[in-house]
């Protein structure tokens, strides 16, 4: 993906009316060409914003919204922000 077909992929995603359709996660961004994001940021295209604090999760078809999780900073493993899917039953 070059700067052109990337700008192209950023104006259609603000063109969507979904909620959250024009934000950019950084699984995606790790994706672009090295130092697309800081360009688009340094043109205004897009700004930085804040971690949100529920994410729709991918465990099951019901797509629920559950709370993130971020591990204390002197937690003994890796610090990573997870999310646990328990509003369905598993058998």
């Amino acid at each position: 993906m070059n700067l052109n077909d990337l700008l192209g992929h950023i104006l259609q995603r603000l063109d969507m009316m979904a909620k959250g359709a024009n934000i950019f996660t950084a699984d995606e961004v790790a994706d672009w060409p090295e130092g697309a994001l800081d360009f688009f940021v340094n043109q205004r295209l897009l700004s930085p914003t804040t971690p949100d604090n529920s994410l729709e999760c991918d465990g099951c078809e019901e797509r629920c919204f559950m709370t993130v999780i971020i591990p204390p900073p002197d937690a003994p493993i890796t610090r990573r922000p997870f999310i646990i899917c328990n509003q369905r039953d598993i058998l």
